[in-house]
């Protein structure tokens, strides 16, 4: 397999007492795109004012936290008794595969026990740790693997996506029906642990139902997280903006009937064994126990079948009569300003009442009351983009 190599930084000199460290060039070793990352990081550089064997500790740093080892990867270097001059690799094997993503890294290194250097910026440049992956990655930038048996499921922090497909037309939907938070990590709710809209809509007011942000400080973000409600009570609009702002954005219809591939359709079912939630109360907590056999699609993605009815990219709207004469406006809430539509035909629930002239809403899956008639080809599509309820959630999506 052929390799390449790309450099990292240039020569920095490091001294310690009596010991002076030129770090000479930095690089990662990588297979041809595609191929399998290098597990560890080549390096070079000169040592004098030591004499014999010597301990290098590389501790790499984002944000001040250690990425690697807490305490650092121990490495043992030579250096050549005349010049000083030596070659070495360090194991990558404790280190997260986001490391080298693109992203500031900084790196303290000790030589026999003495720092030589702390702090000392690493980069920005196009990591060869990630660019081996350009031509079908496991997972986005940022994101981990969690584990090397399929499905491939992709972590960071609390939020989890799942791959779709491979090579070109692959891409990341979330692993579970999103919850909204005040904050992207998936902390900030109602109350500690409870995301917003679960059982009714508790959306703060500055995050209103046309999706009509003041400013970013308003924004709230959409996470994929095991082990809470899934949020409800929102709007088409509000779901696509805390889509956006996570990264990402509201699956397209053939995207979305792609990732429910395989989903077991169980009919009327509570949920019993883990199976999808078609005949119940309310929706059940994402990541449900045995869930990941039985309401799980080929690709990991879970509940794509009942639990929540999920709203799609798409709106669908029938053709007027031609002469703009049939006008409605989105609804009552004051973020919609009285903003109007012209000449569409169909009619779709607005909150309040069923209007003509409104647009629907792609809403897919099913949701926890319509037994039988949840599955993978439910499409519902009467209620228009202005309209939320306690059936109705999302999923989001983070293309390539």
């Amino acid at each position: 397999m052929s390799t390449t190599t790309v450099s990292l930084r240039t020569a920095v000199a490091m001294v310690a007492g009596a010991a002076a460290l030129v770090l000479s060039g930095v690089y990662v070793a990588r297979a041809a795109p595609g191929g399998e990352t290098a597990s560890t990081l080549s390096f070079a550089g000169t040592l004098t004012g030591v004499s014999g064997p010597q301990k290098l500790t590389f501790a790499f740093k984002k944000n001040g936290a250690a990425t690697c080892s807490p305490t650092g990867i121990d490495v043992m270097v030579t250096p050549d008794p005349a010049t000083g001059n030596f070659q070495a690799a360090i194991p990558l094997a404790t280190c997260a595969s986001s490391l080298f993503d693109g992203s500031d890294v900084a790196l303290d290194v000790s030589v026999g026990g003495t720092m030589v250097v702390t702090g000392q910026p690493v980069g920005p440049v196009p990591y060869a740790r990630y660019a081996d992956k350009v031509g079908s990655p496991d997972c986005p930038v940022g994101y981990d693997r969690a584990g090397s048996a399929p499905p491939i499921v992709c972590l960071k922090g609390a939020d989890e996506i799942v791959k779709v497909g491979t090579g070109a037309a692959a891409f990341w939907i979330d692993r579970y029906e999103a919850s909204v938070w005040s904050d992207p990590a998936g902390t900030v709710g109602v109350s500690p642990g409870v995301p917003y809209g679960t059982a009714v809509n508790d959306y703060p007011a500055t995050f209103p139902s046309s999706g009509q942000v003041a400013n970013q400080a308003n924004l709230m973000y959409a996470v994929s997280k095991a082990k809470v409600l899934p949020s409800a009570n929102l709007t088409w609009f509000q779901a696509n903006l805390a889509c956006f702002a996570s990264g990402k954005r509201l699956p397209r219809g053939p995207e979305w009937l792609l990732a429910a591939t395989g989903t077991a359709d169980p009919g009327f079912s509570a949920g019993n064994e883990g199976s999808c939630v078609t005949g119940a109360g309310m929706a059940r907590s994402t990541g449900a126990t045995k869930a990941e056999n039985n309401c799980v699609s080929i690709w990991g993605a879970q509940d794509m079948i009942g639990n929540l009815g999920e709203v799609t990219d798409e709106w669908y709207a029938g053709l007027g009569n031609g002469n703009g004469s049939g006008v409605s406006t989105w609804g009552s809430d004051a973020s919609y300003a009285q903003d109007s539509t012209w000449n569409i035909a169909s009619g779709a629930y607005n909150g309040l009442t069923t209007e003509l002239n409104l647009p629907a809403a792609a809403v897919r899956g099913g949701a926890w009351g319509d037994a039988v008639q949840a599955g993978v080809f439910a499409l519902f599509l009467n209620g228009s983009p202005s309209n939320a309820g306690p059936a109705f959630g999302f999923r989001c999506v983070l293309p390539r």
